[in-house]
């Protein structure tokens, strides 16, 4: 499950609530970045470019431990999350902490059985943690919209739908997708 700031740990709650009542297996992982946030004591609107590496790379690693660890669980945010954040950088030295980053990533296999992308819908609360600018929300969207399903050497998910629409209409679509890939895949 990703976004960027828009309902996704909530929706992930609510669909491991009403899913774990058919599948006693399922684990639910939630903001991992603010797990290591708190670690590192990273400023998500204010940090250095060392900073953000640390942070990036220590994130990068948790989530490929759990990819390596779990087998069968909702999260609300992929290994490669940060991938957005920084596509326009320009210094040699940004450059070089990107191609470092990436390689990280692209090393780790995760991938994933069903991935949902819900678009930025809602106004964003400045709660410290995320970016509220809202051209750079906008770029980071049509961004990720294009990566997950215009550009197809990028497979990160068996299968990748973007839910739309109000809480509900994403809930209940995200229940009906992964109950029907649950039962093809017995």
């Amino acid at each position: 499950m990703w976004a960027f700031s828009t309902w996704k740990t909530t929706l992930a709650k609510w669909l491991y609530n009403k899913l774990k009542k058919d599948i006693n297996w399922l684990e639910l992982i939630i903001n991992p970045e603010r797990k290591i946030q708190k670690e590192l004591n990273y400023n998500f609107n204010n940090h250095t470019l060392k900073e953000f590496y640390n942070f990036q790379k220590k994130l990068i690693e948790y989530k490929q431990e759990i990819n390596k660890t779990k087998e069968n669980y909702i999260s609300d945010t992929p290994v490669w999350l940060w991938l957005w954040y920084i596509w326009n950088w320009e210094t040699k030295k940004e450059k070089e902490i990107n191609n470092e980053l990436k390689k990280i990533t692209f090393n780790s296999n995760s991938k994933y059985d069903i991935l949902f992308y819900l678009p930025i819908e809602f106004e964003i609360e400045n709660d410290w943690t995320r970016h509220v600018d809202k051209r750079f929300q906008e770029v980071v969207d049509e961004r990720i919209i294009k990566s997950l399903f215009h550009i197809k050497k990028v497979n990160w998910a068996k299968h990748v739908y973007l839910l739309s629409w109000d809480i509900n209409t994403r809930i209940n679509s995200a229940y009906d997708i992964i109950k029907k890939y649950l039962i093809d895949n017995k």
